[in-house]
């Protein structure tokens, strides 16, 4: 077991190594680079990469449906396209998996199903991130109490690490 500080120092020289490894490509002209959260076989022996978010919803305004008139949940662009990339290219596509802060809710959707969405459902900001409405994703919720159960966590030692 590591100590907080063995902990800290070990996640910076990932993080150095992470940024060494992007300068290597880019000095070996390799642009289209893709870090993925995780990448997954399911059961059904397909593989499946997972996008994890962890923030609060996007609050639209109905009243300005230019600029929103639902509340869902975003991703940037950027990572759209690099994502259908990669199901075009090896047919594996991407869970959106979202943790929606300070609470109990889990919502998740592949980006494949969400991009095919009507169009009064989907909505891009003027800082490229893409919002998807709510309705669109599956929830879950009480997860954490599962979660807690299945593996005897103590709730206010979780919250409090975490």
């Amino acid at each position: 077991m590591h100590t907080a500080n063995q902990e800290r120092y070990i996640q910076n020289i990932g993080r150095l190594a992470e940024s060494a490894a992007r300068d290597w490509l880019h000095i070996h002209q390799i642009y289209n680079m893709q870090q993925l959260d995780y990448l997954v076989k399911t059961n059904d022996n397909k593989y499946l990469v997972i996008e994890v978010k962890h923030k609060d919803i996007f609050h639209g305004n109905p009243r300005m449906p230019q600029y929103g008139a639902f509340d869902g949940i975003g991703l940037d662009v950027r990572q759209i396209k690099l994502r259908q990339q990669l199901y075009n290219d090896l047919g594996i596509q991407t869970l959106l998996l979202f943790f929606r802060l300070g609470t109990h809710e889990i919502y998740y959707k592949t980006l494949q199903k969400l991009e095919q969405a009507p169009p009064d459902k989907i909505f891009t900001t003027r800082n490229n991130i893409r919002i998807y409405d709510l309705s669109l994703f599956h929830k879950e919720e009480m997860f954490l109490e599962r979660l807690y159960s299945t593996y005897n966590i103590d709730p206010e030692t979780f919250h409090k690490i975490h």
